[in-house]
């Protein structure tokens, strides 16, 4: 095999992983949950994002307001993933809009 000096470079003929489809197998941890979620609390640093879900349990009168939410488990992930993710929720739900009909968003209570 010859050898290759700093100055050759290297020409792949197939795309990289990263470009080909790969199949999916998956495989649940032993620690994998399942759980519903109707809020979420947002939480980015400068090398990842949180996202911390909740079930709203209860909103106090209006002359107090606040909501109560039971924290139902935090996920941290990469901001590389981050912004993959957004495209890949945002492409869904214009898909099921497209087919179903428009999702009704409640107004803002903040």
């Amino acid at each position: 095999m010859p050898k290759i000096s700093s100055k050759e470079s290297i020409t792949v003929s197939s795309p990289p992983i990263r470009l080909q489809k790969v199949k999916r197998a998956e495989e649940f941890a032993a620690a994998a949950f399942s759980i519903y979620a109707n809020d979420v609390n947002i939480q980015t640093s400068p090398w990842d994002m949180r996202l911390r879900f909740g079930d709203i349990v209860g909103i106090t009168d209006a002359s107090d307001p606040t909501v109560n939410v039971k924290v139902m488990g935090d996920v941290k992930i990469s901001l590389q993933l981050a912004k993959k993710l957004v495209g890949i929720m945002l492409g869904q739900l214009q898909s099921y809009e497209e087919n179903i009909g428009e999702i009704p968003v409640p107004q803002d209570l903040s």
